[in-house]
């Protein structure tokens, strides 16, 4: 990552959404994983990245 040139792009969130966010709350809980993506509850399982540009705000799912 240091030899990567800074374009000014900011990860402002990171979500998850899955019909079971309990069930995947506690398999995050249980790997330990640091910072883990907000859980939410959806109808299929979905990743959300919402990331400040230079030039606005862009959502990646």
């Amino acid at each position: 990552m240091a030899t990567l040139p800074d374009l000014g792009a900011r990860l402002d969130s990171f979500s998850l959404e899955h019909p079971d966010p309990a069930a995947i709350a506690t398999l995050y809980q249980s790997l330990d994983i640091d910072r883990p993506p907000a859980i939410l509850p959806g109808d299929d399982v979905r990743y959300r990245a919402r990331i400040e540009t230079p030039a606005g705000v862009r959502e990646l799912f």
